[in-house]
């Protein structure tokens, strides 16, 4: 009866670790500025939450790709803009 009330003990803490971890996890996909740093922070990049530079030439830029994402009109359009983008990606890396 021990044993057993032993091991009953020991399965209950790890649920409860592993309930906590899910729960973060939840609030981290839950919120998307935690989801983005989250993200970031997988590519091993690191931002601030609270971080207020903002970089107005890549907030246009976004802004523009959005545009164009919107206006694609065929499969052809949306090739052209991944390669494009994908060619960006790799002019910064």
């Amino acid at each position: 009866l021990v044993t057993h009330v032993l091991v009953f003990q020991e399965e209950q803490a790890i649920s409860e670790t592993y309930s906590s971890y899910l729960n973060k996890a939840y609030s981290i996909l839950q919120n998307p500025l935690k989801r983005g740093l989250y993200l970031l922070s997988l590519q091993n990049i690191s931002i601030e939450e609270d971080s207020k530079g903002t970089d107005q030439k890549l907030l246009m830029e976004i802004l523009m790709l959005n545009e164009e994402l919107d206006e694609a009109s065929s499969e052809e359009d949306l090739e052209n803009l991944q390669t494009s983008i994908r060619a960006t990606i790799e002019e910064l890396t």
